[in-house]
């Protein structure tokens, strides 16, 4: 039988910004492990009686030093065998220090490299391991000395996402918030039909300066979609269209790359790096390196629904099989316990 270990996870319980704690955690639990849960973002009695106008930098000071004293003391209590802390930019070094002293090991998880790379490295160096999202990124946490330092892909939480028999709905669709790079993409796209699922895009993209075609009258924007309104776009479109917000320079791959193939949906993505290390191009995604490529693929699967169907089918077993979160806390503890 394999050992079990004691975890207090380090993460939001209640903002939508990040669940990734959480479903660690769940599937940690699922697996026979001890789990408790610390929310670094709740703020503790009085400061959470505190108006919003009167948070001023001396509140937020001493609400982190709040939230570090109670990290400590639940802690020095438990005594698990690994602190797990998701990006927690509010937890001090002096914290994580004082809490690897007591001989809990303490490892930090940060979700987004590359975008938010400066702050990580900033960070990384007070844990005893320390895991990034982005494999590219490994090599500059070495160049700093930072030797314990390993890959931790993303994963899917299969419990909110999965196959829904309903009639397809969009041609193409996109389910992203809104920025200039993706704007500038999306306006090359030679599709008719496309339905757009996110922030920003009312408010900032100019789509009556899109196309010089006669495309610009299929596009229609929605509002973001989300919970199980995200599962049921993917399933509702014949295809999926990702576009990773790394402004064509990043190397990890998104949620999207595990979310839409375990809805069962079909996925075109602009090719990033680590795709050829987790997924077969063309077997269960199918990918661009170009707006050529983009529309050429966009056009062909749009009308070939025994090609798409097969590649969507094929992408929905394997990530299933590889790349839930039950399938990903093997990988965490074989890094952490190694």
């Amino acid at each position: 039988m394999d050992k079990k270990f004691s975890f207090v996870i380090a993460t939001p319980l209640k903002d939508s910004r990040t669940k990734v704690g959480l479903d660690i955690g769940h599937a940690l639990a699922r697996d026979g492990h001890k789990v408790r849960y610390f929310d670094y973002d709740k703020r503790p009695f009085p400061l959470n009686l505190y108006p919003k106008p009167l948070r001023n930098e001396n509140y937020e000071n001493k609400y982190h030093y709040a939230v570090n004293q109670t990290l400590i003391s639940g802690c020095r209590k438990y005594k698990p065998d690994f602190l797990l802390i998701v990006k927690g930019v509010q937890i001090y070094p002096e914290t994580i220090k004082l809490i690897s002293s007591m001989g809990v090991t303490t490892v930090g998880y940060w979700i987004d490299d590359p975008l938010d790379h400066e702050r990580s490295m900033v960070n990384a160096p007070s844990y005893d391991i320390y895991l990034t999202n982005c494999s590219k990124t490994l090599g500059s946490y070495k160049e700093q000395g930072l030797t314990n330092v390993h890959h931790l892909p993303s994963a899917v939480n299969t419990a909110h996402f999965s196959r829904t028999k309903v009639r397809k709905r969009y041609d193409i669709s996109f389910l992203g918030t809104h920025s200039a790079y993706r704007e500038e993409m999306l306006s090359q796209l030679e599709v008719n039909g496309l339905h757009i699922f996110g922030p920003g895009w009312q408010k900032n993209s100019s789509i009556s300066q899109w196309h010089k075609n006669d495309n610009i009258d299929s596009v229609q924007l929605h509002p973001g979609a989300f919970g199980r309104h995200t599962n049921l776009v993917f399933n509702q479109s014949k295809v999926n269209l990702n576009i990773h917000n790394w402004f064509g320079k990043g190397h990890a791959m998104n949620l999207r790359l595990y979310e839409v193939p375990a809805a069962g949906g079909f996925l075109l993505t602009d090719w990033v790096e680590e795709i050829d290390k987790y997924f077969e191009q063309d077997k269960h995604v199918v990918c661009f390196k170009s707006v050529e490529e983009m529309n050429e693929k966009a056009k062909f699967y749009v009308n070939n629904d025994q090609a798409r169907n097969t590649i969507a089918d094929a992408g929905y077993e394997h990530v299933l099989k590889h790349h839930s979160y039950d399938a990903r806390i093997r990988d965490l503890i074989n890094i952490i316990t190694g």
